[in-house]
C-alpha cells in the first residue's frame, strides 16, 4: 500500500494531508449521527405502527376481506417488533462508530499538531534563508558597482570612492556568512525533520485506515440489521398478494347474507285505520326469496336507480289490474360494423300516457302488478356480436364472443347483465344475440 509519508514532500504537502484527513473527520461524525438519528426514526415509526395496529383492533370484516385484515394486523405487529429490534442494533453500531471516531479525533490532533509544528519550523527555516540570499544578493551587487567606482574615479574623488569600496565589500562579506548560516541551519534541521514527518504522516495514515475501517464496519452493520427488515417486506407482500389475488367479495357477501339474514318479507303495508272501529289487520307482504326487494326501479344509461318510496293506502282501495308495458322486440343485430354509440332510449307510448295520470294512482297500481305477478327474472344467456368499451361507470365492457348472463330488461333497448369478468352493468342489447341463435 502507498504511504502518506512518502508521497507529500512538496511545499503545499502537508495541507494536501490536512485537508484530507479533517473531510475524513466530518464523514465518520455524519454516520455517527446518521445511525443514531436513523435509530430514533425507526423507533417513532414502530410507535406509530403500534398505535395503528390498536385502532384496528375492533375491525371486523367479512369472509376472505376479513381474512386479509386479519393477515395485515398480524404482519404490522411483526414489523413493530422488527423495526424496535433494527432501532437497538442502529444504536449499538451508532455508538460503536461514535466511540472510535472520539478516539481517532484525538491521535488525529496531536500527530497533525506535532506535522504542523515541524512545518512551521521548516517553513520559518526556509524562510530565513530565502532572505539572507536576498541581501547577500544585493551586497553583492553593491560591492561590484563600488569596484566600478573606483575605477573610473580620479584625483580627490579617487579617496571617497575607495572609502565607499571599502563599506560594500565589509557589507558583502557580512551578508554571506548570514546567507550560510541560514543555509547551514537548515542543512542541519532537515534529516530531524523529515524523520519527525514520516512518523507523523504514518500515525496519522493508521488513524485513516482505521476510520475507513470503521465506516465500513458501520455500514456493514447498518445492512446486517436491517436484512430482516427486508425479508419482511417480501414475505408480507407476497402473502398479502396471495390473500388479495384468492379475495371474492361478492362470495363473501352471500355469505354473510345467508347467515345473518333476519327476514324475507318486506314489513306490512301500513294501513288506515277508522276512529271507533276494530283494528284492521295489515296484509302479509310477499316473501321475496331472499331477492331483491319489490319497490320498482328502472335503469337508465349514464345513472343510478331510481327507487320509488310504497304509498299508505286505505283499508280497501280499489285494484285496477294494469296490463304490463309491452316489451319491444330486442333490436336486430346489424349487419355491418357496431353502431359508433349505444342507441337511443325511446319512450314507449304507455309511458306518455302514465305522464298524463295522476302519479300516486300509477305508483298504487305499479306496486300492485309487482305484488301479484312478481318481478320479471331472466339468467339466459347471450353473446356478444362485436366489442363494446363502457362509455360510462354503470355499463360492462365485453369482447365479441364473450357470453353475458342476462340480470334484467328494459324496453329502452339496454339491458343489465353480467359479462365474463364477473362485472355487472349496463349494455346495448343490439351488441347481443341469444346463445342458441
Amino acid at each position: 500500500m502507498s504511504k502518506i509519508s512518502g508521497n507529500f514532500w512538496a511545499d503545499n504537502g502537508y495541507t494536501i494531508v490536512e485537508e484530507h484527513l479533517k473531510k475524513g473527520s466530518k464523514a465518520i461524525d455524519m454516520l455517527s449521527s446518521y445511525l443514531s438519528e436513523r435509530a430514533k426514526v425507526e423507533e417513532e415509526y414502530a410507535k406509530s405502527l403500534q398505535k395503528l395496529l390498536k385502532k384496528t383492533e375492533a375491525i371486523a370484516d367479512v369472509g376472505s376481506l376479513d381474512k386479509i385484515w386479519q393477515k395485515a394486523r398480524s404482519e404490522m405487529e411483526n414489523e413493530c417488533n422488527l423495526r424496535t429490534a433494527f432501532a437497538q442494533e442502529l444504536k449499538t453500531a451508532g455508538k460503536s462508530v461514535t466511540d472510535v471516531a472520539s478516539e481517532l479525533k484525538k491521535t488525529r490532533k496531536k500527530h497533525l499538531s506535532d506535522a504542523q509544528s515541524q512545518k512551521k519550523e521548516y517553513d520559518s527555516l526556509n524562510s530565513n534563508i530565502g532572505k539572507a540570499q536576498t541581501k547577500y544578493n544585493k551586497a553583492c551587487a553593491e560591492a561590484d558597482k563600488a569596484d566600478q567606482e573606483v575605477k573610473t574615479s580620479e584625483g580627490k574623488n579617487l579617496p571617497k570612492a575607495q572609502q565607499k569600496q571599502q563599506k560594500a565589500q565589509q557589507e558583502k562579506s557580512k551578508s554571506e556568512q548570514e546567507y550560510t548560516a541560514a543555509v547551514q541551519k537548515l542543512t542541519q534541521f532537515q534529516p530531524t525533520w523529515e524523520d519527525k514527518m514520516t512518523v507523523a504522516y504514518d500515525a496519522l495514515q493508521d488513524v485513516e485506515v482505521r476510520r475507513m475501517d470503521t465506516v465500513k464496519s458501520g455500514w456493514e452493520q447498518f445492512e446486517k440489521a436491517m436484512r430482516p427488515l427486508n425479508n419482511y417486506v417480501e414475505s408480507f407482500t407476497k402473502s398479502v398478494n396471495s390473500l388479495v389475488s384468492s379475495a371474492n367479495p361478492r362470495q363473501d357477501l352471500n355469505d354473510w347474507i345467508a347467515a345473518n339474514k333476519s327476514g324475507t318479507a318486506p314489513p306490512a303495508l301500513p294501513v288506515f285505520q277508522p276512529y271507533g272501529a276494530a283494528p284492521v289487520k295489515a296484509e302479509p307482504r310477499k316473501d321475496t326469496g331472499g331477492g331483491s326487494s319489490s319497490t320498482p326501479s328502472t335503469p337508465t344509461a349514464g345513472s343510478g336507480t331510481k327507487s320509488v318510496a310504497p304509498i299508505s293506502r286505505a283499508p280497501d282501495p280499489p285494484k285496477t289490474a294494469i296490463p304490463a308495458a309491452p316489451v319491444p322486440p330486442a333490436p336486430a343485430l346489424p349487419k355491418g360494423p357496431p353502431p359508433s354509440a349505444p342507441p337511443a332510449a325511446p319512450v314507449p307510448a304507455q309511458e306518455e300516457e302514465y305522464a298524463e295520470e295522476e302519479y300516486a294512482e300509477e305508483e298504487y297500481a305499479e306496486e300492485e302488478y309487482a305484488e301479484e305477478y312478481g318481478e320479471e327474472e331472466y339468467g339466459e344467456v347471450v353473446v356478444a356480436q362485436w366489442d363494446y368499451e363502457k362509455l360510462e361507470d354503470n355499463e360492462i365492457s365485453f369482447k365479441a364472443g364473450e357470453q353475458i348472463t342476462i340480470v334484467s330488461k328494459d324496453d329502452e333497448g339496454w339491458w343489465t347483465g353480467t359479462n365474463a369478468a364477473g362485472e355487472t352493468g349496463m349494455f346495448p342489447a343490439n351488441y347481443v344475440a341469444a346463445a342458441d341463435a
